[in-house]
């Protein structure tokens, strides 16, 4: 399953994200929210931005993947799409603009054609399944 390569990716890096919102809320001092320590701010703001995004776009590829769309399609889209994500995390950690921009218009790339090609494959399936 090509997919599952990129859930082992992703989870890597949400795993990775939260373990630097751990270490900011140690070096801040901060047991709960993010005490106005700009470090933890853009920690709590990475993290949670992949998981608002990753599970999305995982399903989206999965889908594709279950109706026998093309590896090459799916590699691509896997790629991208986890590529945006790294320079998203690097960008945000840095408090830096211009990567996050980037990276999400990636992201909202990837997405929409994750959606498109779901919406393409899965009634051409069901029409010729009949």
């Amino acid at each position: 399953m090509i997919v599952g390569l990129y859930f082992c990716l992703s989870c890597l890096l949400v795993l990775a994200l939260s373990f630097n919102v751990v270490k900011q809320r140690r070096i801040g001092r901060v047991a709960f929210g993010d005490g106005g320590y700009k470090p933890l701010i853009w920690a709590r703001a990475g993290h949670s931005n992949a998981l608002e995004n990753i599970p999305i776009a995982l399903l989206l590829l999965a889908m594709l993947e279950l109706n026998h769309s093309p590896a090459w399609f799916i590699h691509a889209l896997g790629c991208a799409f986890l590529m945006a994500r790294l320079i998203h995390a690097k960008s945000i950690l840095r408090g830096r603009c211009k990567g996050r921009a980037i990276s999400m218009q990636i992201t909202y790339a990837v997405l929409s054609i994750l959606i498109i090609a779901n919406l393409i494959v899965l009634p051409y399936k069901e029409i010729f399944s009949l």
